[in-house]
């Protein structure tokens, strides 16, 4: 007599059909879905094909929900997704868990209109009103007693700059695209570099038994010159869409 799935054969007990159906459910349910800020950065792109291929060798799909900074920490730190694309803060909650191994790296620099300074640091900012993306921790963390004016996204930041309301604005050399986009021939760098940071990807608590299978991968993939090679790629795409 055929099989059917109400038809359980006798030998097949309740533990094992209990089995069966765990393995179904896992199954159709194989997929990461992580929290990625909405602004176009190379950093980012880096970060989601490593996590892509990263994931695929464990057997699991990906995918990106793009969210403003601040609610998208809020989202993976409630288990709702499960957890942050990438973040160069070291500690953002309890329940989200730091992937050793980073995903990317990327120059941070100040942007200015009219101000003339050595940059030399986070403390050599002290005098100025400082603008940068609200909810990005590493800016403040940094900043945390300082003059800062965040503003709730990267278009936000530069005009505000522009229009005199900060004296300077802190974001990613990639970001240097937005000048052009948004026509403000009036802001510049100035070097050299406040820093380079790495970004790492968080993990919600929940998928605690996933890390070290991910941070071994991940591993591998930055020794075999994976990270490199994506990396590289990733910025040079950049500066053809930003049309360089």
């Amino acid at each position: 007599m055929p099989v059917s799935f109400f038809s359980v054969p006798p030998r097949l007990s309740l533990w094992g059909l209990g089995a069966l159906l765990m393995v179904w459910c896992c199954a159709s349910s194989a997929q990461m879905r992580f929290t990625s800020a909405p602004d176009n950065r190379f950093s980012k792109s880096t970060a989601q094909q490593m996590l892509t291929q990263a994931y695929a060798q464990l057997g699991l799909t990906v995918e990106f929900v793009p969210l403003p900074v601040r609610r998208g920490y809020a989202v993976a730190a409630l288990g709702e997704l499960d957890g942050l694309t990438l973040s160069a803060a070291d500690d953002i909650d309890p329940k989200l868990i730091k992937i050793n191994v980073p995903v990317a790296f990327e120059e941070t620099v100040v942007y200015t209109r009219n101000q003339q300074f050595k940059v030399d640091g986070f403390e050599s900012l002290r005098p100025y009103t400082v603008g940068h993306v609200a909810g990005l921790r590493y800016f403040e963390e940094n900043l945390r007693d300082m003059k800062a004016d965040p503003g709730t996204d990267l278009n936000t930041v530069l005009r505000k700059l522009s229009l005199g309301r900060t004296d300077i604005a802190l974001d990613t050399r990639s970001s240097q695209c937005k000048l052009r986009t948004l026509d403000l021939p009036d802001i510049r760098i100035l070097e050299p570099p406040l820093s380079i940071v790495k970004a790492h990807h968080f993990l919600h608590i929940k998928h605690a038994q996933l890390v070290p299978r991910l941070q071994t991968v991940l591993a591998r993939m930055e020794a075999d010159g994976t990270l490199k090679r994506i990396q590289t790629a990733a910025f040079k795409e950049f500066q053809r869409t930003c049309g360089e």
